[in-house]
């Protein structure tokens, strides 16, 4: 329990760094999920649609390199086919070990065996123009390996289609779940500002409420009212507060009972009646000399200089 005022007023602060702190944390959580949602497309279909593109560029490539083999420029050809053989295997592997959707890895398994049959007929395609001539190569070309080539990019077709299928579908959830993080924040924002805002005032009304009973009492006090004791509620300064005050209170009401005291309230009363009264008014005693005034006689008389008690009725 804390039992200082300085204590009760940090106590104040702490609840709101708390609250804040909370808002942040999970603003932060909330922008973290974000990002990996958000990261986790790039990293998954994009990078396979990437790799897609990839391969069909390669390939594309092995096929304008097998017209230059046939054509009979064939160090040249085998040169660049072998270069985007790689370059297709390449990416070929990676998309193979980034399989994140369904049906994916069927796909995959099936350029697989299509792209081993593309690659078993370039050394049969080989083989007929070596043994044939050009005219058998171009037409092992255009009914095998050209066939070929078209079921490969149809499957690779088939991935891309299927990334980007599932990349608009997680777009649309990484939008809804986007919306559901900022009206949770949004709520979670106006509920900690509730909680703050109604614990902070209980907290203060806590520390004001012997306050207002302070000021209450003074003013009995200040109207001659009959003295009232302050409750001690709390140990603190306000504590400490109000029993000086009592010890204070009981001084006054001892000195008012005695002789001076009385004397000094009849004076009071006397000064209450004189400066009630509308007319120039003016109080000596048996030597002549005044001992009070109201604001009238200072007013009739232009008194400024000086206060007139003390001073001969002359």
């Amino acid at each position: 329990m804390v039992k200082t005022l300085n204590g009760k007023l940090s106590l104040i602060y702490i609840v709101i760094i708390l609250a804040m702190s909370l808002l942040g944390l999970v603003s932060v959580r909330n922008l973290i999920t974000i990002s990996n949602d958000i990261d986790g497309l790039l990293t998954n279909n994009y990078k396979s649609i990437q790799s897609v593109e990839n391969m069909k560029d390669a390939l594309y490539n092995q096929q304008q390199s097998l017209f230059l083999y046939i054509s009979g420029d064939k160090k040249e050809g085998l040169a660049e086919y072998s270069k985007n053989n790689s370059l297709f295997l390449d990416n070929f592997y990676f998309e193979k070990n980034n399989i994140t959707e369904d049906g994916e890895m069927e796909y995959v398994n099936s350029l697989d065996t299509y792209y081993l049959q593309y690659s078993q007929n370039f050394f049969t395609l080989s083989e007929i123009i070596q043994n044939n001539g050009k005219v058998s190569g171009y037409n092992f070309f255009f009914d095998e390996i050209k066939v070929n080539y078209d079921t490969i990019v149809k499957t690779l077709d088939n991935i891309s289609s299927l990334n980007e299928t599932m990349m608009i579908n997680s777009k649309a959830r990484v939008e809804n779940k986007t919306k559901i993080i900022i009206n949770t924040t949004i709520l979670f924002t106006l509920a900690s500002i509730l909680i703050s805002f109604f614990l902070s005032r209980h907290l203060l009304k806590k520390i004001l409420y012997p306050l207002n009973n302070y000021i209450d009492a003074i003013k009995d006090i200040k109207t001659n009212s009959a003295y009232k004791e302050l409750e001690i509620t709390t140990k603190d300064e306000l504590g400490e507060l109000a029993n000086q005050f009592n010890l204070m209170a009981k001084r006054i009401e001892s000195f008012e009972k005695s002789t001076l005291g009385q004397i000094l309230k009849e004076r009071n009363n006397s000064n209450s009646i004189l400066r009630s009264i509308d007319s120039p008014m003016v109080v000596i005693d048996k030597d002549y000399k005044v001992t009070m005034v109201n604001e009238n006689f200072i007013d009739a008389f232009d008194i400024s200089d000086e206060k007139p008690e003390g001073r001969y009725l002359t």
